[in-house]
């Protein structure tokens, strides 16, 4: 299976989510490439689960490196201020048998985000606040 290029994602609205996509609120940004949102999983019930971004790697904040750092901070105030206690579209990235959301190799669930008709993802990307990268 090919892995799931952002250029390939078309971008969705509210009235366009289905079983593959959960409504969300991010209720914190960790930093540019990982958001905390309460998901609407359906019939009343809610997670709250911390999400990597798909598809991006954006500066640490968490670094002894001030270069890096100062990026870093640029970085996730540029997502805080496009999303934050904003209602988004959570896509999930599933596994290679379509049965399981992805998990990333610290165990945060992978997905790409859409908010107003636009990817997440994409917008840090076309910022330069992040560069391409998928695990």
């Amino acid at each position: 299976m090919t892995k799931l290029k952002l250029e390939d994602v078309k971008a969705v609205t509210e009235n366009d989510a289905d079983f593959y996509y959960y409504r969300a609120k991010c209720i914190d940004v960790y930093d540019a490439d990982t958001i905390t949102l309460r998901i609407d999983v359906g019939f009343s019930i809610h997670t709250i689960q911390k999400v990597r971004l798909y598809g991006i790697n954006a500066p640490e904040i968490r670094t002894t490196d001030t270069v890096e750092k100062s990026k870093g901070f640029a970085a996730a105030f540029f997502v805080e201020d496009k999303i934050l206690i904003t209602d988004v579209i959570l896509q999930t990235i599933k596994t290679t048998t379509n049965v399981l959301d992805k998990k990333g190799k610290y165990g945060r669930y992978l997905g790409i985000i859409h908010i107003d008709g636009q990817v997440l993802n994409c917008l840090i990307l076309d910022s330069g606040h992040a560069v391409e990268k998928y695990y």
